[in-house]
């Protein structure tokens, strides 16, 4: 009778034995139990005995080898067959062993082979029966332990929690190498570490932070509640060049924060890279010799014969600009200077920022960035960067310029010990992670034959300087919306007080900020305006806008310009509203109004408008300027992150002046 299996759509035949799925995990938990605790009890006796286990274990192979002899030699042969067998095998091995010898001696051999078999036969089942003792029990208390850790998996610990920092433009390949690591690192499917990623901040801020305990400086608050200035203490931090890490360290002393350098974990250098286009021209214009073109002749190719702008970062807030900067800033003029310095807070901004712009605007810039960040504008896209589109080909990709004597980028891995917080195991988790990402590397090294140049910290202060003193500064009139819908859940009022620290790092000495109040109390108010702070004042700033308190409705904005205008006296100031949108509905203010209102104060050079609520624009004056007026007039919601998008506010009112 033949059989077929069952067709799919057959029923399944009933199980014969369903007490099985539930009496298994019984069965085994009991009979894992009880092993354990059989043997946990023997290892302990047999460890208390004289000796240890070295010594009881073959005593006990011993007595079950004596008793094992005692009983065999009570045994006559006929009555069991396996001692039987064993007996009769030993006369042929016998002679076998003894056969290359003759005469006597093989007969004596023979008859002391037959004299040591009781020895040996007691011999071996002590082995035997010692290992049997201890290899048994021990395989059976393991097997029993993995038979309880697969049916019952013990939970994870809570994995150890680091923190790295980088400049935004690493931040791609560093996540994907933390979870790298955290792959590799698992103990029993449990991750050991959980290392968290972070935008660096910029050198100023930076030196602020660690001197400060990454805190805003209470002291100057006046012991009232203050904020973290930049988030959760790192724990290393991946830096561009060394001279970075010497700039840092020379300002904050040991007693505040230890920084040691450990390892380089990736090398590349600073790149200019322009459209395929403009790559050969480039070429042809360019005098050929050498591995690379000198970099004065570039840049003099790149302004004067190309007419293109040759842009890097914001120096004040990417690392990367201002190493960039170190070499370029000697070959250009004040207006070089103005013109060469996007405001785009690092390299993936301005990245970002150059893909969105039409192909005639891309074809005329020539960008200075790193050159694994020009790769990774081929070939991501910088999709997480929040870059959309497909990656460029052809003409539209960026193309590296062989240039000679560009700044080197070796990223340092910097260990980071914070005063009165040493930790021996995070100290070793944070030296096992750089000296993994030595081996690993950061992102691929691209083979070169060209010689960047090795840069000093002094030159990042001089070129620093030279760039502050060349860069227009910033007289802004902050008017903030008082209205109580600012503080209504979720409060945007103290978005405002969060994110206000973190823009310390786009200003220059020069710059000044005062800040005023306007709201709706059966007229427009607007509060007598502050003194006007300078940087190093700036904790004083934000400490008075900490005590701002919300009250009446939304005023016009179009009327709080004009009560600012009759008010200034200095002429040749940007006013900047931060609202949550209210007083930009269009049934309560016009934008001819407002645009009127902006026209008609001579003080007031430009209007910046940064609304926190999604939608708070209403669509108003999406151009950078207006129609009859030379003013610039713009306005732009603030999304989730407010910071940004007060320090992009801070650098398009450099970029009008």
């Amino acid at each position: 009778m033949s059989t077929t299996p069952n067709q799919p759509s057959d029923p399944s035949p009933p199980d014969k034995r369903p007490w099985l799925k539930w009496a298994g995990p019984y069965v085994t938990t009991l009979v894992s139990a009880v092993i354990t605790d059989l043997w946990s009890d023997l290892r302990v006796i047999l460890e208390k005995a004289p000796g240890g286990l070295f010594v009881s274990v073959p005593a006990i192979g011993l007595v079950i080898g004596l008793a094992a002899a005692f009983v065999l030699r009570r045994v006559r042969p006929s009555e069991s067959r396996p001692f039987a067998r064993m007996t009769a095998a030993w006369p042929k091995l016998g002679h076998r062993l003894t056969a290359p010898f003759a005469g006597a001696r093989a007969v004596r051999l023979r008859r002391l082979v037959a004299r040591a078999w009781p020895v040996i036969t007691i011999g071996y089942l002590s082995v035997v029966a010692g290992m049997a003792v201890v290899v048994l029990p021990w395989l059976a208390f393991h097997g029993a332990q993995s038979a309880w850790h697969w049916m019952n998996p013990p939970p994870c610990a809570h994995p150890m929690e680091l923190l790295v920092m980088t400049a935004p433009e690493n931040l791609h390949a560093l996540r994907e190498r933390a979870d790298q690591y955290r792959a590799e690192t698992t103990l029993d499917g449990c991750a050991r570490y959980r290392i968290s990623v972070a935008a660096a901040p910029s050198i100023k801020d930076m030196t602020y932070g660690f001197a400060n305990g990454w805190a805003r400086n209470d002291i100057r608050q006046e012991n009232e509640p203050f904020y973290r200035l930049l988030g959760q203490r790192p724990d290393a931090w991946i830096a561009g060049n060394a001279a970075e890490v010497v700039r840092v360290r020379d300002v904050v002393s040991k007693d505040q924060a230890a920084l040691q350098i450990r390892a380089n974990v990736a090398s590349d250098h600073v790149a200019i890279a322009v459209l395929g286009s403009r790559l050969d021209e480039l070429d042809r214009i360019l005098p050929e010799g050498g591995p690379g073109y000198a970099l004065d002749d570039v840049v003099a190719a790149v302004r004067t014969k190309l007419r293109m702008r040759l842009i890097y970062p914001q120096p004040g807030t990417s690392s990367a600009g201002l190493i960039a900067a170190t070499k370029l800033v000697g070959l250009d003029a004040r207006q070089d200077t103005i013109q060469s310095v996007a405001f785009d807070t690092s390299v993936s901004d301005l990245l970002c920022h150059f893909k969105g712009r039409a192909l005639a605007d891309r074809e005329s810039i020539a960008l200075v960035v790193p050159g694994h960040s020009a790769r990774d504008y081929d070939q991501r896209s910088l999709v997480d960067e929040g870059c959309p589109g497909a990656p460029p080909s052809g003409q539209e990709a960026l193309h590296e310029v062989p240039v000679a004597g560009l700044p080197a980028l070796d990223y340092p891995y910097v260990k980071i010990t914070w005063a009165g917080a040493r930790n021996a195991a995070r100290d070793q988790a944070v030296d096992a992670f750089g000296g993994w990402l030595r081996a690993k590397r950061l992102f691929a090294p691209v083979e070169s034959a060209l010689r960047p140049s090795v840069i000093r910290d002094t030159e990042l202060y001089d070129a620093k300087t030279l760039i502050d003193s060349r860069l227009p500064s910033v007289d802004l009139q902050v008017l903030f919306d008082a209205s109580k819908s600012m503080s209504q859940p979720p409060s945007n009022l103290s978005r405002v007080r969060e994110a206000l620290p973190l823009i310390r790092q786009s200003l220059i000495d020069r710059d000044r900020i005062s800040y005023a109040t306007f709201y709706d109390s059966g007229g427009t108010r607007v509060s007598p305006s502050s003194a006007r702070f300078v940087p190093d004042d700036f904790d004083d700033l934000i400490k008075d806008v900490t005590r701002l308190i919300s009250q009446g409705t939304d005023a016009p904005v179009s009327a709080s310009i004009e009560e600012v205008g009759r008010r200034s006296r200095s002429i040749g100031r940007t006013v900047a509203v931060i609202t949550d949108g209210g007083p930009l509905d269009p049934r309560r203010d016009s934008a001819a109004a407002i645009t009127r209102a902006v026209t008609g104060a001579d003080t007031v050079t430009g209007l910046y408008i940064l609304a926190l609520r999604d939608g708070g624009c209403h669509g108003l004056f999406p151009a950078q300027s207006r129609p009859g007026t030379d003013k610039h007039v713009v306005c732009r919601e603030a999304g989730p992150d407010v910071a940004a998008a007060l320090t992009e506010m801070i650098s398009t009112i450099r970029g009008w002046s």
